[in-house]
């Protein structure tokens, strides 16, 4: 999502994120919670990137200052009126913040999210095919090069994305988001449940295992001329 307000307030860059929910190639259609598609200038290209908490890297820990400041400069702009550091009286934030926690989302979801764990995360998205990022990788000549093959974008592998920053629509409870800009990946790692391609040989290596599970051909063709289907 891109408008001048967002332009005016900047871009900057996360830190390494391992990107999750993935939605790039393959976009939301639908509205959040619900299966009623939404018109096509309304499609959403969006995930999850999550972080460690305890960065080590001097470039991630400065991009993550980057994000506290963008943060501020918007809430100041959106939102004059209310300290960003306010809380309602049921203690949750007067304005909803973009970076959340992952132990606490994990703890939400009864502990099925382990790849949450000592990690921060926030959700990136860019509204209206107009605004659509094509995502980018590094490739051995140490070029930026656009990815076209969609299972080289999975749930799992790790990147860095360009963002803005925008607010809850009108009408709304005050809270902020990040819009994605661009997006590059850096790494490969396991693919995690939520999307990718899993790997069979490693899936079912107990199966596999158990000789009982092999074929028999004998029994194979036994079967097949049994069949009922006329041929």
């Amino acid at each position: 999502m891109s408008n001048e307000k967002q332009d005016n307030l900047g871009r900057v860059m996360t830190p390494l994120c391992r990107f999750d929910y993935v939605k790039i190639f393959d976009v939301r259609k639908t509205a959040i919670g619900s299966n009623q598609e939404l018109p096509e200038d309304k499609w959403a290209q969006e995930m999850v990137c999550l972080f460690p908490k305890n960065l080590t890297d001097p470039k991630d820990v400065a991009a993550l200052q980057g994000l506290r400041d963008l943060v501020m400069r918007a809430a100041k702009q959106f939102y004059p009126d209310i300290d960003i550091n306010a809380r309602k009286p049921d203690g949750s934030p007067a304005i909803k913040l973009p970076v959340l926690d992952g132990d606490s989302y994990n703890a939400q979801k009864g502990g099925k999210l382990p790849h949450y764990i000592g990690m921060n995360y926030f959700t990136v998205r860019s509204i209206g095919r107009k605004f659509h990022t094509t995502p980018a990788q590094i490739d051995s000549a140490g070029n930026i090069v656009d990815i076209h093959d969609k299972r080289e974008l999975y749930s799992g592998c790790w990147g860095k994305c360009m963002v803005t920053i925008y607010p809850n629509a009108k009408g709304t409870p005050p809270g902020l988001n990040f819009g994605l800009s661009s997006m590059l990946k850096i790494k490969d790692d396991t693919p995690l449940f939520a999307g990718g391609a899993g790997n069979a040989a490693n899936d079912f290596a107990e199966l596999a295992a158990d000789p009982k599970n092999r074929p028999n051909n004998s029994q194979m063709f036994e079967s097949s001329s049994q069949s009922t289907l006329g041929f």
